[in-house]
């Protein structure tokens, strides 16, 4: 049985700039992030969300103290051509691995661009040659998988999942990649910061949200609870979720998490439909 806390990977958007909605003008600092790594192995912590499109963040994971972390990186359309290969090689060079732990395909209808069975083709490649352990997908909607089902199984699936969008659970999904034996990773579960800051109503929010926003914080009143807490409690608890990417601003900021995550447990707000446009960062 895996501990809760192993299940956290440390996101490392924040490596290169601003990331979310708090704080913009502060990112993780090269200082913070070696010693959330020290932190993180102390508590069997060791995997590590990156992406080719972080260009300075793989600067930084170069100069960092990475060693026995595993890492999972993310292409995009643009990288589908026969340089992909190339790419990856000199990626686990600059970053000192012999292997990515995942490689996942990372942009909407992915699966439709021309050259992804060119992609596809060069990742299996190098898993067979072991440069490559898993290759996965990161997707927005529970729809996709069917079609991407369809053209290969994926070892992984990255999707979002907090408070107000569980859909992927909701749908079924779930248990369905369970059963496949995919590995399933929640993202997104502060959905850009938005869900640990109270919600700001104005003319713009339409007149239904405004009362499921109400619902909300009446909630959070009542059972005494924090919104960290709360966002936490849902991703944690779900055991088809095999692991949580969570990105840090500073230690402080993983050493909160890190002591909360141990005492999750299942209570979090009910189900409140949101309109997509409410909740998914796409269409801010």
């Amino acid at each position: 049985m895996i501990s809760t806390i192993s299940k956290i990977v440390i996101g490392t958007a924040q490596l290169e700039n601003y990331y979310g909605i708090k704080d913009k003008n502060k990112f993780l600092s090269l200082k913070d992030f070696n010693k959330i790594l020290i932190n993180s192995k102390k508590n069997k912590i060791n995997l590590l969300d990156t992406a080719f499109n972080y260009p300075k963040v793989h600067d930084n994971l170069s100069k960092a103290k990475i060693s026995r972390m595993n890492i999972i990186t993310k292409i995009k359309n643009s990288d589908f051509n026969d340089k992909l290969e190339t790419k990856i090689e000199k990626s686990l060079k600059k970053l000192k691995t012999k292997f990515f732990y995942g490689v996942l395909f990372h942009e909407t209808d992915f699966y439709k661009n021309k050259n992804f069975k060119t992609a596809l083709s060069i990742l299996k490649k190098l898993k067979k040659k072991k440069k490559i352990l898993k290759i996965g997908v990161s997707i927005y909607e529970p729809n996709d998988l069917k079609k991407i089902l369809k053209l290969f199984r994926p070892d992984i699936v990255q999707f979002p999942f907090n408070i107000l969008d569980d859909y992927f659970y909701r749908s079924g999904w779930l248990k369905k990649l369970k059963k496949l034996k995919i590995e399933c990773h929640a993202r997104s579960i502060f959905l850009q910061g938005k869900l640990l800051k109270k919600f700001k109503i104005s003319s713009k929010v339409n007149k239904s949200h405004i009362k499921k926003i109400s619902l909300l914080e009446n909630w959070y009143k009542k059972k005494k609870i924090s919104r960290l807490q709360a966002c936490l409690n849902k991703a944690f608890t779900n055991n088809l979720i095999d692991k949580v990417i969570i990105g840090f601003k500073n230690i402080n900021e993983f050493d909160q998490v890190a002591k909360l995550v141990i005492n999750c447990k299942a209570e979090y707000p009910p189900n409140i439909n949101f309109e997509k446009n409410f909740i998914d960062p796409r269409k801010w």
